[in-house]
């Protein structure tokens, strides 16, 4: 029934004024989007099948506002019918076409500006004579790929024959300059949650705490009042009693894990980061797409733009850094069961590792099997097109006419609107290779910092965790001094550079000294990178697709230095890096570039199908074009609250110091925050302390398991 309603919708477009039209352009629009998500739920959720679905729908929807849009002058017709088969230059250079008369006869240079591209769309030039010309600039730009990397000592097993570029603009051969207007702003979720994250930068803790539960309070009251309108019992009949998780989804959880701690709520924190891990594992979130998307999950929301669509279950890091911050929560509370969730976070990070680098292994995989595919077509397509040219012209004007005349089907008229939509997207000299440099380009302003590690499971922490757990054991047992060295020497494998855990195992080596205190602490510095929206214009194929991606900017820290000092203001101890979140984080990013390759692929395709049909609905589909644009985003959801580093020092305190201050500097000297910490005199300690910029705050452990000696 809904494959019907475009159909009567394009009849009834018809007979209406241009108002009514406009209205029923938006309504195909809802109607394809729906339709393309019957059919994801068809394909039991196949990503790639799925593509190959929404795609077949969107070129449909070419087909469908052609036929609403103004018609051409029958005079440009029939001059469009006199036009050769478009002639496909790659065909020709890897010796899988030859040119035809008509093609070699052409005097325009090969070589096109993105403006000009429009300029001559415009003025009614043959769109697929713009797609054979950007296809001579991609073969030159990865031909001088090949080159560059042959000169710097690089094997490039190819045997293409060379290409005369000499005939294009050398600027339109730098694949960077593919991208024009280059924006990063915030969008989504890194938008909606900035007010909780200024609060924080503030030192109000506590309000951002009580900030996002009103926020939680409020959604909850919204959700029972639709569904008291939905019901169709009386307000006064008994409901069925639900579970009251506090936190709605992970990404809530995790917020308010570490807000709790800023805020020195302990008890909220372990609850919150119990709750997450709870839900990362059991509980499937409730945040899939709804309207029209309400009865597919996240991954049509996701093909079709709507990236923040279902259930977020955070990014690998963020995963275990989750059971990091879980330990310090539990150390915090006195309670052993730390060294449980260390070890698992342990656990986690190599099963973590294995798993990502096996999804972009068939990522990469699924590239080649689409690059593939378009090669076959195109041979395909360059087939079809030799036969029809070996066909009488006489003959193809009168099947042209008696088709003109005849009373077609509606179905059958969208199917050779989608020919003539495959035809052209396969002659646009799509090149995932160009568009692979294009992406890393966008990047390159991080990617100093996210080679500094050699991936993003080397996070030290958890082995930290575990050598200080079982130093504290150690007083119980003396033994067990041997297993926190073997920790912390598994920690500084992934930490090299760490003046601490070099400290660590130097100290474990030696007994500890009698009628002194072991004091702990760990810092938590500044913001991790936040999640913006990134947005170019990729000239592509005679169009203009706007792109938004994903990318991580580092937020600044005025933190330069950390120390600790006695009561005198002499210097006891200086904090060192452990964890460079925002190493990680960047690594992360970018070894996930084939990710985001893949989808840009599918995307970039589709938005080629939308901006082609846009253009033939005139102001209308400009209207269409821009509204798409501003409702779609990339997943912009991130853990915003994790901070850029750890640091952490260690020191031996005799049992009579009460006190000690903790002075933050700047990189001028200065002092940027100092506070006292108060220690518990009976016992060990493990202090967690949280800073940005000028603000400090502080956390002692309660009473620990480890007794003095």
């Amino acid at each position: 029934m809904l494959k019907k309603v475009p159909f009567e919708l394009f009849n009834l477009s018809r007979l209406l004024t241009v108002p009514g039209k406009l209205l029923c352009l938006c309504l195909l629009n809802l109607c394809l989007l729906s339709m393309a998500s019957t059919v994801i739920a068809e394909v039991d959720e196949s990503e790639d099948k799925a593509a190959e679905e929404v795609n077949k729908v969107f070129k449909r929807f070419g087909g469908f506002l052609s036929k609403v849009a103004p018609k051409a002058d029958e005079s440009e017709q029939q001059e469009q019918t006199k036009k050769p088969a478009a002639f496909n230059p790659l065909g020709a250079i890897f010796g899988q076409q030859k040119p035809t008369e008509q093609n070699t006869d052409e005097t325009e240079p090969p070589a096109i500006a993105p403006e000009e591209i429009m300029r001559r769309m415009l003025a009614g030039e043959s769109v697929d004579k713009i797609f054979t010309e950007e296809a001579l600039v991609q073969a030159c730009i990865k031909q001088n790929a090949d080159t560059a990397a042959r000169a710097s000592g690089e094997i490039i097993d190819s045997d293409l024959p060379q290409v005369d570029c000499s005939g294009i603009d050398k600027n339109l051969l730098d694949p960077s300059n593919r991208a024009s207007g280059r924006n990063v702003s915030y969008a989504g979720y890194s938008k909606k949650f900035m007010d909780t994250k200024i609060l924080l930068a503030e030192g109000d803790a506590e309000q951002a705490y009580q900030r996002q539960m009103t926020s939680l309070e409020v959604k909850k009251k919204k959700k029972k009042k639709k569904k008291k309108k939905k019901s169709s019992e009386p307000e006064n009949a008994a409901q069925p009693e639900e579970i009251n998780y506090r936190a709605p989804n992970f990404l809530f959880a995790l917020e308010q894990g570490v807000i709790a701690l800023d805020a020195e709520r302990r008890m909220d924190a372990i609850e919150f980061f119990a709750e997450a891990e709870y839900l990362l594992d059991v509980r499937q979130d409730q945040g899939v797409v709804k309207g029209l998307f309400g009865k597919v999950g996240a991954s049509t929301g996701k093909l079709l733009g709507f990236g923040e669509s279902g259930a977020y279950r955070g990014e690998a890091f963020e995963r275990i850094l989750m059971l990091n911050y879980k330990s310090i929560a539990y150390m915090l509370d006195g309670d052993r069961r730390a060294y449980n969730v260390t070890r698992r976070a342990i656990t986690w990070q190599n099963d973590e590792k294995k798993v990502f680098d096996q999804q972009i292994a068939e990522i990469n995989s699924k590239i080649e099997q689409e690059e593939s595919k378009r090669s076959k077509d195109n041979d395909e397509m360059e087939a079809g097109e030799k036969q029809a040219e070996q066909e009488p012209t006489a003959t193809k004007q009168v099947a042209n006419e008696q088709d003109a005349s005849n009373t077609k089907d509606s179905s059958d008229t969208n199917a050779e609107d989608e020919k003539e939509e495959v035809a052209a997207v396969d002659n646009q000299g799509f090149d995932s290779e160009n568009l692979l440099l294009t992406i890393q380009q966008q990047y390159q302003a991080s990617k100093d910092k996210a080679l500094q590690i050699p991936n993003a499971f080397v996070n030290p922490f958890g082995f930290y965790m575990a050598g200080i757990v079982q130093e504290f054991d150690s007083y119980e047992d003396n033994s067990l001094r041997d297993n926190a060295r073997i920790s912390y020497v598994k920690a500084l494998a992934l930490k090299p550079d760490s003046e601490v855990i070099e400290l660590a195992i130097e100290q474990i080596k030696k007994r500890p000294p009698k009628n002194k205190r072991l004091v702990q602490i760990v810092l938590a510095d500044g913001f991790a990178p936040e999640k913006k929206v990134l947005r170019f214009d990729y000239a592509i194929a005679g169009t203009t697709v706007a792109v938004k991606l994903p990318i991580y900017e580092q937020d600044n820290s005025l933190v330069d230095r950390v120390e600790v000092q006695n009561s005198d203001g002499k210097m006891l101890t200086q904090l060192h890096q452990i964890a460079d979140i925002d190493a990680i984080a960047l690594r992360h990013e970018y070894d996930s570039l084939p990710k985001q390759h893949l989808n840009l692929i599918f995307t970039i395709i589709r938005s080629v199908y939308e901006n082609k049909a846009f253009e033939k609905a005139g102001l209308f589909g400009k209207a269409l074009k821009f509204g798409r644009e501003s409702i779609t985003n990339p997943d912009m959801r991130s853990w915003m609250t994790l901070p850029k580093q750890i640091l952490a020092g260690r020191m031996y305190l005799d049992k009579d110091e009460s006190d000690l201050m903790l002075v933050v500097y700047d990189k001028a000297g200065d002092i940027l925050s100092q506070q006292q910490i108060v220690l518990n005199v009976d016992n060990h300690n493990f202090i967690y302390a949280r800073t940005i910029d000028s603000n400090l705050t502080i956390t002692n452990s309660d009473q620990l398991w480890a007794l003095l000696r």
